[in-house]
């Protein structure tokens, strides 16, 4: 029996086991339900790691050469996180680094589909390889007020105020994008926005920000 849950239940679950200091009348897990837990992080990670999630306190530098993706809300308000590679990722999650206001750089080199809200008020990032992702979805990175570095170039299609917010934003890839969500640079610093396959591109696209020129030559809608 595996036991899942979300993250509200498993922080629900922690708080009960720390209240009853782990004596043996506080809980009966249900079997495979310690292994469960463990393979949550990493595949096999260590309690550090595991607590760090649980409580929100992981810091530094978070490296894993094996997660191939990250759930919903995994790192959630982990506003001591710094930075975090996944050289294997695929998928990263709706709200999966939301409000991880120490966040400086992230490296997902593999990762192809990014979730609404995934790096929302992420205000430290500055440096994020996404060089593989076809897909950014909405607010994904709204309100990341220092992001300046985005390694892109194989992107698709850029949600609802994907970018809304990031002033420190100069230049981004969006030659292969053929579809651009309302407000997907609203009140951003791109100068210009060349966009030479994009066929349909929503309203407020560049609204309130620094943007002079826009190449939009096979827009239709």
């Amino acid at each position: 029996m595996l036991y899942l849950a979300n993250a509200s239940d498993l922080t629900s679950i922690a708080d009960a086991i720390r209240e009853k200091g782990g004596t043996s009348e506080a809980l009966e897990f249900p079997d495979g339900f310690v292994d469960a837990i463990e393979d949550i992080p990493t595949g096999g990670g260590s309690s550090e790691d595991i607590n760090g999630l649980i409580d929100r306190t992981i810091s530094g530098t978070y490296r894993n050469s094996t997660v191939t993706s990250v759930g919903n809300y995994a790192f959630k308000d982990c506003t001591a996180l710094q930075e975090v590679d996944f050289p294997a990722c695929t998928t990263i999650e709706d709200h999966a680094f939301y409000n991880c206001t120490a966040l400086q750089e992230v490296d997902f080199p593999a990762c192809t589909t990014i979730g609404d809200y995934a790096f929302n008020n992420c205000t430290a990032l500055k440096n994020c390889d996404i060089s593989n992702v076809t897909t950014i979805n909405q607010y994904t990175f709204q309100d990341c007020t220092n992001l300046s570095n985005l390694s892109t170039g194989t992107l698709t299609t850029l949600g609802t105020n994907a970018f809304r917010n990031c002033i420190s934003l100069s230049n981004v890839d969006l030659s292969s994008v053929t579809n651009i969500g309302n407000s997907a640079f609203e009140n951003t610093s791109v100068g210009k926005i060349e966009a030479p396959n994009a066929t349909t591109v929503g309203t407020y696209t560049g609204k309130g920000g620094r943007t002079s020129t826009i190449d939009l030559t096979k827009l239709t809608s």
